[in-house]
């Protein structure tokens, strides 16, 4: 099993060098961020973490086994409110959609602190909203709101 996770690291490795390759002739104009920088940053993680999953498993460090699934149900249930706050943030906006994903999220995954459940989706998508709108200078979806 460990050749073909080596296999697997090193094709993904080289899969985020063939997407950065790719992206090289995209350039940015002024201080704007260009068509290229969403798929260099996915493509730096990628092969950021498939080097890290490689050193992993070429010094033998003990890492949880993802593949041991006790029950299918939760995981369902993630697929499905992802699936829904995507087409909320479209419909909805992406405050509303987010504040109401992560708190559901939260509940799904056993937070059972009510302040920790309200307080953590308002920072989080406060956070975010302001990197998009100060750092990365791009819109998020307002939903219907943006008609009002």
């Amino acid at each position: 099993m460990k050749k073909i996770e080596i296999f697997n690291s090193v094709f993904f490795i080289l899969l985020g060098c063939f997407f950065l390759y790719l992206t090289r002739e995209m350039k940015p104009e002024y201080y704007t961020i260009g068509p290229g920088f969403f798929p260099r940053m996915i493509a730096g993680l990628l092969i950021l973490a498939n080097i890290t999953r490689l050193l992993l498993i070429v010094f033998r460090i003990e890492t949880f086994d993802a593949r041991i699934v006790y029950d299918d149900k939760p995981l369902y249930a993630a697929a499905g409110i992802f699936a829904l706050y995507a087409v909320g943030n479209y419909i909805i906006g992406f405050t509303i959609s987010s504040l109401a994903f992560l708190y559901v999220m939260m509940d799904l995954l056993g937070n059972r602190s009510l302040l920790q459940k309200t307080v953590t989706p308002v920072a989080v998508t406060l956070g975010v909203k302001a990197i998009f709108k100060w750092v990365l200078v791009l819109p998020l979806p307002a939903g219907f709101w943006n008609i009002l």
